[in-house]
């Protein structure tokens, strides 16, 4: 009469009571490890698996306005700039993840709307902002903000509401 080994249905050895799978894993495991031990020990490794991959991945930081280089002289921009923005501050729900930016500047000069729909007392923040000098750019709606820099062909910064905060890059070559 013979048994089976209850993982691979295979027959035991009578000399050293193992199936073939538990003689195979004894390099690897030592001789006083269990079937059941094992067990427990891949549960557990999987929960700490999953519960590790349901945390978000770290986001890399967006390039902020002083790492834009600045230029020599003085700065003379215009045309459009397209670009995007992604949010840096706020919930992904309320203030979503990236959107698509547009920039109109003449003559050193451009206006902005910040919409922000879950802001019940100021669902609009505008800007009117002015390029400087020396390219760099800083404008209040409030307790609002944007600023940045400019050159002649890219433009960075920062734009903060009431509720969310972004980080844009934008080119006048026109790509996004």
């Amino acid at each position: 009469m013979f048994h089976r080994c209850a993982t691979t249905m295979t027959r035991i050895d009578q000399r050293s009571g193992m199936c073939r799978f538990q003689r195979w894993l004894r390099p690897f495991v030592g001789r006083e490890q269990t079937l059941a031990g094992l067990r427990f020990r891949l549960v557990v490794a999987v929960m700490c698996g999953a519960a590790s991959g349901c945390t978000d991945a770290p986001q890399t930081p967006p390039i902020t306005p002083a790492a834009v280089a600045r230029p020599a002289g003085p700065v003379s921009v215009n045309g459009t700039f397209n670009g995007i923005m992604q949010t840096t501050q706020g919930t992904n729900l309320s203030c979503g993840t990236m959107d698509m930016l547009t920039l109109n500047v003449v003559n050193n000069a451009f206006s902005y709307t910040l919409n922000q729909p879950d802001v019940v007392s100021q669902p609009v923040r505008s800007f009117n902002v002015v390029i400087a000098p020396d390219g760099s750019f800083d404008a209040q709606s409030g307790a609002a903000y944007i600023r940045g820099t400019a050159s002649g062909t890219h433009i960075a910064g920062d734009i903060v509401g009431d509720s969310c905060g972004y980080h844009f890059e934008a080119d006048s070559s026109g790509a996004w």
